[in-house]
């Protein structure tokens, strides 16, 4: 993809990491993904499996996108979920607390 230009490429064609430059809908025009999104594996994966055809995504010089503060938000709950049985010693409030800085983006 050359840097520069939104491209729409086939959904074939997407990778995990990728940005999206346009929201994508379902044939009911339902925003299954907003603008912004890093596309994942899993994804992906359930993009094809609602018959997604094609996405658009940003530049590759774009950079890596901030979570939206609803997607942030998810984030918090579903890491909320996966560590709450976890125990509420130092080391594990830690390890949450890293992995929520890294999935929000705050890695370097």
């Amino acid at each position: 993809m050359t840097a520069g230009a939104a491209r729409e490429l086939d959904l074939e064609r997407a990778q995990p990491g990728m940005v999206l430059a346009e929201p994508v809908a379902d044939q009911k025009r339902i925003v299954l993904l907003p603008k912004g999104t890093i596309l994942s594996e899993g994804l992906l994966a359930g993009l094809a499996r609602r018959g997604i055809a094609r996405v658009v995504v940003a530049p590759l010089d774009a950079g890596p996108a901030r979570p939206s503060e609803h997607q942030q938000k998810m984030l918090r709950l579903r890491i909320e979920h996966l560590f709450r049985h976890a125990g509420d010693d130092a080391l594990t409030r830690s390890l949450e607390a890293a992995v929520l800085d890294y999935r929000i983006g705050g890695r370097k």
